[in-house]
């Protein structure tokens, strides 16, 4: 009997206490567990603020995530006003999970939004003026369905609806109305600039700025890299551009039987400076043409690749295809002209931004 009552007294005193560390042990895991649910429903509702950006939608802020995550409600509020750098807005937000009353767990994240537009997702597209395509010029895209045209401004088809093959969108109003996928008195858009860095870089490997003045009855001169001061005429000749020829005043390409082939650029850089291409003229369709702060006139060319003037206004004459995208203050095409925008290409131009890329956690604190 005293053996036992002994043993008795010291297994309540080994026992109560581990009853003690046990029940403690439970608590904690249960805090544990609520701080773990809390956690990822809190971090649920971050996902949902990036998902809304990225389908192109504004959340609600302050707003309450529509079911339960966890058991648990979710609650979203912006801590401060957006900071605007460029085409990208940063956004702090705060995600709140709550159980009842009680706050079990807050993420804070700063989520940046790319806004931005490339013209280049686009068979023309103005930055500040009207599209005009005149029967019988039509827009296609390979493959089809792709040929969508964006005017900061006015669209006129004189041959119709069905001149263009895709979306129709416009500032201002769209003739004839009622096209298929015709979006008149749409919201401006800001489209990001075409990087000219490497343009710039890749002439200058050629050799250190100089003149050239006129190429005239040449037979396949090899031109570029090439950085040239003053204007570029060609006349007469067979030219095979190898590169990026970077040019500080005007481009004329002259009527008489001039023939381009090769894979490059020509660009005309300097306000007030155009490219001309005249009627006898023949490019290529991997020959592009950029304009930085002038006009482009292409009287005829049986082919040719995109075409970029941004502050000056673009003219297509004549038959021919342009095999790319056609970007200027204003758009013009004439005649028998086809423009094929080439989707299985992509962005076929160094220095191409792409158009927003949607929502990017930059920031995440708990």
């Amino acid at each position: 009997m005293p053996l036992a009552l002994v043993l008795l007294v010291l297994a309540s005193i080994i026992i109560m206490p581990g009853l003690w560390v046990m029940q403690s042990l439970l608590v904690i895991n249960q805090d544990s567990e609520i701080d773990t649910r809390g956690y990822y429903a809190a971090d649920a509702g971050i996902t949902d603020v990036i998902w809304r950006f990225d389908q192109r939608t504004s959340p609600p802020f302050p707003y309450a995530m529509t079911d339960k995550v966890n058991g648990m409600d979710v609650f979203l509020t912006e801590v401060k006003q957006p900071v605007v750098v460029g085409p990208v807005t940063t956004y702090s937000i705060l995600s709140t999970a709550k159980l009842g009353s009680k706050t079990i767990y807050k993420i804070f994240a700063e989520i940046n939004v790319n806004t931005s537009v490339s013209p280049f997702d686009y068979a023309i597209a103005t930055t500040g003026g009207d599209i005009n395509v005149y029967n019988p010029a039509t827009v296609t895209s390979t493959p089809p369905g792709n040929g969508d045209m964006f005017a900061t401004g006015n669209i006129k088809l004189t041959g119709g609806c069905s001149s263009v093959d895709g979306a129709i969108t416009a500032t201002g109003s769209i003739s004839p109305s009622g096209c298929p996928s015709s979006s008149p008195n749409a919201p401006p858009v800001t489209f990001v600039a075409l990087d000219t860095s490497w343009y710039l870089t890749e002439a200058n490997k050629g050799g250190p700025p100089a003149p050239l003045g006129a190429i005239d009855n040449k037979n396949n001169y090899h031109l570029g890299p090439k950085h040239i001061t003053g204007d570029l005429s060609i006349k007469g000749s067979s030219i095979i551009l190898d590169g990026v020829v970077w040019v500080d005043g005007n481009i004329n390409i002259k009527n008489s039987n001039v023939t381009c082939s090769g894979n490059g650029y020509f660009i005309a850089n300097g306000v007030g400076k155009n490219i001309v291409v005249e009627v006898g003229s023949e490019l290529s369709k991997t020959i592009n043409l950029l304009c930085l702060n002038g006009n482009v006139n292409v009287s005829q060319s049986a082919q040719i690749g995109t075409i970029y003037a941004p502050n000056g206004n673009i003219v297509m004459g004549n038959n021919g295809t342009v095999y790319g995208s056609l970007i200027g203050k204003s758009v013009s095409v004439w005649n028998n002209r086809v423009i094929n925008f080439q989707v299985s290409i992509g962005n076929p131009l160094p220095g191409v931004i792409a158009s927003g890329t949607g929502a990017v956690l930059s920031s995440y604190s708990q």
